[in-house]
């Protein structure tokens, strides 16, 4: 009987171990190109950790905010940097969590990025700005325009999700026992890296980002690969709260205080929620307007650059 124990716990270690070396030589490879290179950057000091933002061109400061997903970073806005420092002050940041940013064990929030980017306007930024947000990102910046009326001036919203998909559900058993497996160290790792493999993005790129598989390069695939293990394993810690919905904000309530000329909706003419989701926020407030970009989905920024600058420059003015 304490043979077969020993045996058991034997192979127990071996293959914790396997796994645990396997972790590392994901996170290794992933990050080997060194895509989301730091030259020019800098890092904002918070009580939380740093986080990574470029500052590029001259005039009136626009701030430009990532989805909030694991794999994303300020990468996401390489395609329109150049022609919108034309005439803005860029500031491209990666938020906390992701990219190029610490990625400390905590649970994140709404309200943190809310603060965050609050933090990052007083202290960095020091005057009224323009913020440029997409996806899930776009929700929490909304709530930002609401309690921070002094610090932003035009808000625009890049693809923003369904109202649908703020109503808060409660997490059943497997949910919850999946939680449980992702905030430990060696397994929740491993989960960690099979939801964030370079297929699956490649997919995401395909499926839902793009309207064009042919316009996907490998370049945007790798990018985000590497945005989703930079830190090692504690990028994990992002997935686990959006996974939990702590990430969890729903924008209504700031919808009210937006007019057509300080509240802009931008989506990609093939993203297939495009029409319900401008429907659903306009019945809250009929005064507020969108752009479509023809040839795009979710990153209209990346996959139509130009047309998106466009959309933005006559909008910001």
């Amino acid at each position: 009987m304490g043979r077969r124990v020993n045996k058991t716990v034997f192979r127990l270690c071996m293959l914790t171990a396997a796994v645990h070396a396997f972790n590392k030589l994901i996170f290794k490879n992933a990050v080997r190109k060194e895509l989301l290179d730091k030259n020019g950057g800098k890092y904002f000091k918070t009580e939380y950790g740093k986080m990574f933002y470029k500052v590029k061109g001259e005039g009136k400061p626009l701030l430009l905010v990532h989805d909030v997903s694991c794999a994303s970073s300020g990468f996401e806005w390489n395609n329109v940097v150049r022609e919108l420092s034309k005439n803005h002050k860029l500031y491209v940041v990666d938020l906390i969590g992701c990219g190029r940013s610490d990625k400390p064990n905590m649970a994140y929030t709404s309200y943190f990025y809310v603060q965050l980017l609050s933090n990052f306007i007083k202290d960095i930024i020091k005057e009224k700005t323009d913020i440029a947000a997409t996806g899930k990102s776009s929700s929490f910046v909304s709530m930002l325009c609401k309690m921070e009326d002094s610090l932003v001036d035009k808000f625009i919203a890049v693809s923003p999700e369904l109202i649908d998909n703020f109503n808060y559900s409660k997490m059943d058993l497997f949910d919850s026992i999946k939680k449980k497996v992702l905030i430990t160290p060696i397994l929740g790792t491993a989960c960690y890296n099979l939801a964030v493999s370079k297929n699956l993005i490649e997919e995401k790129f395909e499926e839902d980002y793009f309207s064009e598989t042919s316009k996907v390069r490998n370049v945007f695939i790798n990018a985000y690969y590497e945005s989703a293990h930079l830190g090692g394993s504690n990028s994990r810690y992002l997935y686990t709260s959006i996974f939990s919905n702590y990430l969890f904000c729903n924008p209504l309530s700031a919808l009210g205080k937006f007019n057509k000329s300080n509240y802009l909706m931008i989506f990609g003419n093939e993203n297939k929620n495009c029409s319900k989701i401008y429907k659903q926020y306009k019945n809250i407030n009929n005064d507020i307007n969108k752009v479509i970009v023809d040839n795009s989905k979710i990153l209209p920024q990346l996959e139509q650059p130009v047309n998106f600058v466009n959309a933005i420059i006559q909008f910001l003015g």
